[in-house]
């Protein structure tokens, strides 16, 4: 495949070894290029006509960042043969219709890529735009720091298991794969295949935690008896598992990899930033709940600004 951006060598090698797998994890270190290397995967399995969509769910705002900044730098399919759209919480006139026109598109030959921020997958819109997916496309699923679906009780954690066997092909991808936190691997692997573990969550907790009760303190100020990891074992089990399916390098090993990689991260302000920076900007003077700020000079303006 012609690569848009000469892969470094540590990307040329995780392309040529897993763009193929159904599921797999890449567990590079931060500044290795992640991203990259999951849209090659992406590019090649929409030639090879496997996929037609790309569904990125990320953190808020870093998955905008997919759209507007690593997809038209490093994605290998021709401008004219892929769309893109992000979903966010709320979105203008104009991104509605961008994105409708993008899980809309049923031409096979476009691929459509729509990037959802992790903590909206429990929102109605989202889960109406994931479900139209699947419903309409063969769609690969890439989750960026997909630590953040460590928690298997929590709702977002839910829903993304939910919809995972779905998904034609699936990804996640973090530089910190278990944060010190070996339980978090259960649900990321779940996300994968159920069958890499093949057990719940409760006994994988017995595998591989000590676990110790403690009383603790309810929200309704009763007490209750839970229980907490206090150390852990059979590490080198879970780590052989894991190898089968993940492929991780760190820094320090990608020889030929710059001093510094930079990433630019675009961020909006909140509506409340936005009018009190209106407010200073053209009235030199804003309200806050802890009083009124004003400026008496440019400099001081500049400053507030």
């Amino acid at each position: 495949m012609q690569f848009k951006t000469k892969p470094f060598d540590h990307q040329a090698d995780y392309f040529d070894a897993y763009k193929r797998k159904v599921f797999f994890a890449n567990f590079c270190e931060q500044g290795t290029g992640k991203s990259h290397m999951e849209l090659g995967h992406a590019a090649y399995l929409f030639k090879e006509g496997l996929i037609d969509c790309m569904l990125i769910i990320a953190p808020n705002e870093v998955h905008a960042n997919w759209i507007e900044q690593e997809i038209p730098k490093h994605l290998s399919v021709d401008p004219e043969k892929y769309v893109s759209a992000t979903f966010r919480s709320s979105m203008r006139k104009k991104e509605e219709l961008r994105l409708m026109e993008v899980i809309q598109n049923d031409d096979p030959t476009i691929l459509k890529i729509v990037a959802i921020n992790i903590e909206g997958v429990i929102w109605p819109k989202a889960d109406a735009v994931i479900k139209h997916l699947l419903k309409h496309f063969e769609v690969l699923c890439v989750i960026d720091e997909s630590t953040r679906i460590a928690n298997p009780t929590s709702k977002v954690t839910k829903r993304i298991l939910k919809f995972a066997p779905k998904f034609k092909a699936r990804r996640i991808a973090t530089g910190t794969p278990f944060d010190r936190k070996p339980l978090s691997a259960w649900s990321q692997f779940q996300f994968l295949s159920p069958g890499i573990f093949d057990m719940p969550y409760i006994a994988f907790r017995a595998t591989y935690a000590i676990m110790k009760e403690k009383v603790v303190r309810t929200k309704s100020g009763g007490e209750a008896i839970m229980k907490f990891p206090v150390g852990y074992r059979r590490l080198d089990q879970m780590s052989e598992i894991v190898a089968q399916y993940s492929y991780r390098v760190l820094k320090q090993d990608c020889l030929d990899l710059p001093d510094k990689v930079y990433k630019l991260l675009e961020l909006d302000m909140s509506p409340t930033q936005k009018r009190m920076y209106t407010a200073m900007r053209d009235e030199l003077v804003y309200m806050f709940s802890g009083g009124l700020v004003s400026a008496g000079s440019v400099l001081e303006q500049l400053l507030h600004l």
